[in-house]
């Protein structure tokens, strides 16, 4: 397509970039680099229109740094290891991807309704992807109680992204009834509420503590809302749908009780160390032992900080965390390519200058959430949807590293894209 071609194909082919990369965040990646190469095409071929819009928000500049620290410092890092060269060039290109935010942002125009489709296709995507997994749960390793649930992902990833669709189901129920037909909108509540439940049962059977943590307030937020909600505006429906899906989800997890509790109690003796204050006393399991996942993680940040501290404003380059984890002393560290804390990763990898930038770009993002949220482009739902998930998604960089794999990357275009977009098209 020549580059001279109008505005409005030029623009369309954009947005049909970000709907199929949306379809295939979490499933098909090919399909979702297409669309990420979509909209970078019509991105440049519109360039005069769009940079000199892009040049005057720090956002770019903030994400546009990023990718080229990563870049410039992976030879650097390499000239020290040759033999890791390699390594070196693909972490440091997986950082740099992280500019893709820009297209995203830009082809989400501020617009909320462009935004809820986006993630109306987002979630339908996950959904069938889902169901061609199905077959996993008759051949989960071990019983259903101790198994880790993935369905096609790896389990903690499978965890954020289900929660994030709970929310999701759980925030716009109201809407939803609203817009059907009003002898349907019962129907459409108990499917959402249905739908809600089977998410919930597949978070827990992922069997991952962390994002449990991390939901709970986040759930017990979005009850409050749509109680407060329905009591101000005299809407019984909304309240009565609130208390039905407080009563179902708390069966869900009231079914599942005996695994979560034997799940969270499963390391007694690193809680009880870490509440005392004796982090020495923390180990990682041994030999046959069960390993200790809580106690590896502690360990992994002792560790983490004490490579920081030898390289502290450049880090020790973009493959640092792998390497370094690989030399490590203690066995069962050196079987991880990463320090399990993205602060502490980024840390190692690209010391105080990295993470600043990192920060850079997430405070960033959050002020543009306040600018749209001030230029009244968000509704209320929209808001607490999108609040929600950026709280799920920075919580689960405390206890995870999933920074250099594609469908953490694509949740993070997801949940950060709209927020960014308000700061390209809301003015402060």
């Amino acid at each position: 397509m020549p580059s001279a071609a109008p505005a409005e194909q030029r623009d369309a082919v954009g947005t049909a970039g970000l709907y199929l990369f949306a379809f295939s965040a979490w499933s098909l990646r090919p399909l979702a680099v297409v669309g990420c190469l979509l909209m970078l095409w019509a991105l440049w071929a519109d360039r005069a229109a769009c940079w000199p819009q892009l040049r005057r928000d720090p956002l770019t500049w903030v994400l546009l740094a990023i990718a080229g620290y990563a870049v410039l410092y992976a030879p650097v890092a390499a000239l020290g290891e040759p033999d890791s060269w390699q390594q070196q060039v693909k972490h440091a290109a997986r950082v740099a991807y992280y500019a893709g935010l820009v297209p995203v942002a830009w082809y989400l125009r501020g617009d909320e309704g462009r935004v809820l489709r986006t993630w109306a296709v987002a979630a339908a995507g996950f959904l069938l992807a889902r169901l061609a997994f199905l077959g996993e749960l008759s051949d989960l390793d071990g019983p259903w109680w101790e198994a880790r649930l993935g369905l096609g992902l790896e389990p903690i990833s499978f965890a954020y992204y289900a929660g994030t669709l709970l929310l999701g189901a759980l925030v716009f129920a109201p809407r939803l009834a609203r817009l059907a037909p009003r002898r349907y909108r019962w129907t459409v509540i108990g499917a959402l509420l249905l739908l809600a439940a089977v998410l919930l049962e597949g978070v827990i059977l992922s069997q991952t503590r962390a994002a449990w943590v991390a939901l709970a307030p986040l759930l017990l937020l979005v009850f409050a809302a749509g109680l407060w909600a329905g009591w101000r505006r005299g809407e019984r429906r909304a309240a009565i749908a609130a208390l039905l899906a407080v009563a179902l989800l708390g069966a869900v997890i009231a079914g599942n009780l005996p695994a979560v509790g034997e799940r969270l109690a499963s390391e007694r003796q690193t809680w009880s160390a870490l509440l005392a204050g004796n982090l020495d006393t923390v180990r990682t399991g041994s030999g046959r032992a069960r390993q200790n996942s809580v106690g590896i993680r502690i360990v992994m940040l002792r560790e983490g900080l004490a490579r920081w501290r030898e390289a502290p404003l450049f880090g020790h380059g973009p493959a640092a965390a792998k390497l370094t984890l690989r030399d490590s002393e203690v066995f069962l560290l050196s079987r991880f390519n990463d320090y399990h804390n993205v602060q502490v990763d980024l840390l190692v990898r690209y010391g105080v200058v990295g993470l600043g930038l990192f920060t850079a770009a997430v405070v960033l993002t959050l002020r543009g959430f306040h600018r749209g949220w001030r230029a009244g482009a968000l509704g209320g739902d929209t808001a607490l949807f999108l609040g929600c998930i950026m709280a799920l998604l920075l919580a689960s960089t405390l206890t995870n590293v999933r920074l250099l794999n594609w469908d953490f990357r694509y949740w993070v275009f997801l949940a950060a894209g709209p927020l960014a977009s308000y700061r390209y098209y809301c003015r402060p």
